[in-house]
C-alpha cells in the first residue's frame, strides 16, 4: 500500500466585529501566500545577480577608463626617466587627469629641448677640452724640445766667454763684457733647467720615491742652504718648528717645493722683510706655511700666482731673476703627490702653503719593506 505525503497548508482567517454585532470575516489560503513569497524571493535573487553582474561590468569599464590614462602617463614618465622622448600622453578629457597628461607633455617637450641644447654644448665643450689638451701637449713638447736645444748653446756661450776673459786679461772692458755674458748665460741656463723640470712634472714623467722623513730637518736644511741669500737681501728668518713632525712624500721633490717657496719669499719680501716658516697639524696631514711680509696683493693676482710664466708686475724680471716658474713647479709637485696647496693673504703679507700626509712614527713598529732612505739624488727637479 503506497502512502503519498503532500504538503498541506491551512487558511489565514481575518475577522472583525462591527458596532451592530455583525462579524466581517476574510479568509485566504496560506498556500497562495507561500507561493507569492517564493516567487518574490526568486525574482529578487535573480534581479540582484543581474544587477551585481551589470555593476561589476560598469565598475570595470569605469575603472579602466580612469586607470588607462594614468597607466599611459606612467609609461610616458618611465620613458622620460630614460631620456626617451618618443612618446606623448593622449589627452582625451578635460578633467584633472587630462590636465596632468598635458603637463607631462609640456614637461617632455621642454626637457627634450633643454637636453638637446645641453648635448650640443657638451659636444662643443668636449671638442674644446680636446683642443686644449692637444694645445697643452704641444706646448709641453715645444718647451721640452726648445729647452733641451738651448742647453748646449748656452753651455758653449758660457765656456767661450770664460775662455775669452782668461785670454784677454789686458782689456778690462772686454773682461766686463765677458762677465755679463757669463752671468746672462747662467740665468738663461737656470730658466732652461726650470722649464725642463716643469715639463717633466706636467707630463708625469717623474716617478715619486715616497719615504718617511722629518719635515723639520728638511726645512732647516733648506734654510741653511739659503742663509747667504737671506743675509744678502736683509731677510729676517723666523722658523717656528717647536714639535718634530714626520711626513710621507718624495724627499727631493719636497725639498724643491720648500726651496722654491723660500726663494720666492726672499725675492719679494718687503717692508720688515720677515720670512716665517711654521707647521700646522690638520688631521691626517701636515700643512707647511711659508710667510713673507709684503704689500697687499689684488685678489685677481692671487688666483694666477701658480700659473706658468705669470708675473703680477710685468716690469719685474732681470733684477729679481724670476721667470714665473717657481710657483708653477710647486703646483706641479703638489699635484703629483695628490696634495693640496694654496696662498692666503694676511694683514701684513702672503702665506704660501702645501700639505703632506702625516706619519706617526711611534705607531710604526718596523720599517716597511719599500722603505728607502732619502738621498740628494732622488727625483731631482730644478728649484
Amino acid at each position: 500500500m503506497r502512502t503519498e505525503q503532500k504538503e498541506t497548508f491551512g487558511r489565514l482567517l481575518f475577522y472583525s466585529q462591527e458596532a451592530n454585532g455583525t462579524f466581517l470575516i476574510l479568509e485566504t489560503p496560506l498556500e497562495y501566500i507561500v507561493d507569492s513569497s517564493r516567487l518574490a524571493i526568486s525574482f529578487v535573487s535573480l534581479l540582484s545577480a543581474v544587477l551585481l553582474v551589470l555593476g561589476g561590468i560598469a565598475s570595470f569599464l569605469v575603472a579602466r577608463k580612469i586607470s588607462r590614462p594614468i597607466q599611459e602617463i606612467d609609461q610616458v614618465a618611465q620613458k622620460l626617466t630614460q631620456l626617451d622622448f618618443s612618446r606623448r600622453c593622449q589627452v582625451r578629457s578635460k578633467d584633472e587627469i587630462g590636465a596632468l597628461g598635458q603637463s607631462i607633455n609640456i614637461m617632455a617637450d621642454r626637457l627634450e629641448s633643454n637636453i638637446g641644447l645641453l648635448q650640443q654644448r657638451n659636444e662643443l665643450l668636449q671638442k674644446d677640452l680636446q683642443r686644449e689638451e692637444e694645445t697643452n701637449r704641444l706646448r709641453r713638447e715645444f718647451i721640452a724640445n726648445v729647452s733641451h736645444d738651448f742647453k748646449t748653446p748656452l753651455s758653449l756661450i758660457s765656456a767661450y766667454a770664460e775662455t775669452l776673459k782668461e785670454d784677454d786679461n789686458e782689456n778690462p772692458e772686454a773682461a766686463q763684457y765677458c762677465d755679463i755674458i757669463v752671468e746672462q748665460a747662467g740665468r738663461m741656463n737656470a730658466m732652461v733647467n726650470q722649464l725642463l723640470s716643469l715639463s717633466r712634472l706636467e707630463s708625469k714623467m717623474v716617478t715619486l720615491r715616497r719615504t718617511f722623513f722629518s719635515i723639520n730637518d728638511l726645512i732647516y736644511s733648506v734654510l741653511t742652504d739659503c742663509r747667504i741669500l737671506m743675509e744678502k737681501n736683509g731677510i729676517h728668518c723666523q722658523p717656528v718648528l717647536s714639535k718634530e713632525l714626520y711626513v710621507e712624500g718624495d724627499y727631493q721633490l719636497t725639498t724643491n717645493v720648500i726651496t722654491n717657496l723660500v726663494e720666492n719669499a726672499i725675492k719679494y719680501a718687503a717692508n720688515e722683510k720677515i720670512l716665517r716658516i711654521y707647521l700646522e697639524e690638520r688631521g691626517k696631514v701636515v700643512r707647511i706655511w711659508v710667510f713673507d711680509t709684503c704689500d697687499p696683493v689684488p685678489e685677481e693676482v692671487l688666483r694666477h700666482l701658480f700659473d706658468s710664466f705669470y708675473k703680477a708686475d710685468k716690469s719685474r724680471g732681470l733684477e729679481k731673476q724670476s721667470y714665473g716658474l717657481g710657483l708653477a713647479i710647486v703646483k706641479a709637485i703638489a699635484e703629483l703627490h695628490g696634495c693640496q696647496y694654496g696662498v692666503e693673504q694676511q694683514s701684513d703679507g702672503l702665506s704660501f702653503w702645501f700639505e703632506l700626509p702625516k706619519v706617526d712614527m711611534d705607531a710604526q713598529e718596523e720599517e716597511p719593506e719599500d722603505w728607502e732612505e732619502p738621498t740628494e739624488g732622488d727625483s731631482q727637479v730644478a728649484p
